[in-house]
């Protein structure tokens, strides 16, 4: 299927394209993650947050994981248990934070968490 760029929903898009010809699939992993990148490190005050690490901590560790889920789970197989796992981090524990910072990390990580709590919940209609 090829690189799958979990910041461009075409190239998802397209492997799950790929993937579709075959039968069904059981299993798709997602383990993309952020945390340092080129003008990207982790927050230790609220006041280095910036908007545009924001938009990229959540367009990889958040709407990326959604993405591939939107393009992916149509072709997970129905008739058998299959499954659709994302990496997360503990720090995207809300219950688990008692240091504080790294706030784009940790919100997008905890985002994540959401999303594929709330895919299990429409899942387990579509796919008992």
């Amino acid at each position: 299927a090829g690189i799958i760029d979990v910041e461009d929903e075409a190239s998802i898009a397209n492997a799950a394209r790929a993937i579709s010809a075959e039968s069904p699939i059981d299993l798709v992993i997602v383990a993309s993650g952020l945390l340092h990148a080129e003008g990207i490190v982790p927050e230790k005050s609220y006041l280095q947050v910036s908007g545009a690490s924001f938009e990229r901590y959540f367009a990889v560790n958040a709407t990326g994981p959604m993405l591939v889920a939107k393009h992916f789970l149509p072709l997970l197989a129905k008739d058998r248990t299959s499954v659709f796992a994302a990496l997360s981090a503990r720090v995207g524990s809300i219950n688990d934070d008692r240091l504080g910072g790294w706030y784009g990390y940790r919100t997008s990580k905890a985002a994540l968490n959401m999303i594929v709590k709330t895919l299990s919940v429409e899942l387990a209609r579509t796919h008992p």
